[in-house]
C-alpha cells in the first residue's frame, strides 16, 4: 500500500489514519520464512506544527527454529515505529528521517524493513535447551541418546593434525 502524504506536507494540522495487512510470509531469511501470517498494521500520519510524523503499530507471528535443537518456536510480536517524514534533506542524509521526495510512502517497504530489523539475533525454545547430539543428531531435550562425546578433543584438532 502506498500512502500519499503530499496533503500532509502542505497543510498543518492534517492527519491520515491507516489500517492494512502486509504479507511478509514469502520473505526468506537464511532458509527460513519467519513471518508466518499477515502483519496487521494500524497507524496515523500527521502534520503537527509543520512536522510530519508517521507512527504505526505492527502485530505479527514469528515461527523460527530454535538455534540449538531446530524445534519451531512460535511467538506473537508487536513493534511500534515512529519516524519524521521529509521531502528533502539539507546536508547529510539521516537514517532517522523518512525521505519522501514525491510525498509517497510505500508502507509495505517500511513495515518490511522494521520487521526484519526487529528479528531476534538468537532464538531458543528454552533457556536450558540441550540442543542436538553432535554424534547422532537426536534432540537431547526429548531423549538421551547415550553417545559418548570426547570432551578433551577440540573440533579443530583434526585440522591441526593435517598441518603437522
Amino acid at each position: 500500500m502506498v500512502l500519499d502524504l503530499t496533503r500532509l506536507f502542505e497543510e498543518e494540522g492534517e492527519e491520515i489514519r491507516f489500517q492494512q495487512e502486509v504479507d511478509l510470509s514469502g520473505v526468506e531469511l537464511a532458509g527460513v520464512y519467519p513471518v508466518s501470517g499477515p502483519v496487521q498494521v494500524e497507524g496515523i500520519a500527521r502534520n503537527v506544527a509543520g512536522v510530519v510524523t508517521v507512527s504505526y503499530a505492527a502485530r505479527y507471528s514469528l515461527e523460527i527454529p530454535c538455534d540449538r535443537c531446530l524445534t519451531p518456536v512460535r511467538s506473537e510480536k508487536e513493534l511500534r515505529s515512529e519516524q519524521v517524514a521529509v521531502r528533502k534533506v539539507h546536508g547529510e542524509e539521516s537514517d532517522e528521517l523518512l525521505l519522501l521526495p514525491d510525498g509517497l510512502l510505500d508502507l509495505d517497504e517500511a513495515v518490511y524493513a522494521d520487521v526484519v530489523l526487529a528479528l531476534p539475533a538468537k532464538t531458543l525454545c528454552s533457556e536450558d535447551c540441550r540442543g542436538l547430539c553432535p554424534v547422532c543428531g537426536v534432540n537431547r531435550n526429548r531423549q538421551n541418546c547415550g553417545c559418548r562425546i570426547e570432551n578433551g578433543r577440540n573440533r579443530l584438532d583434526s585440522l591441526r593434525e593435517l598441518l603437522q
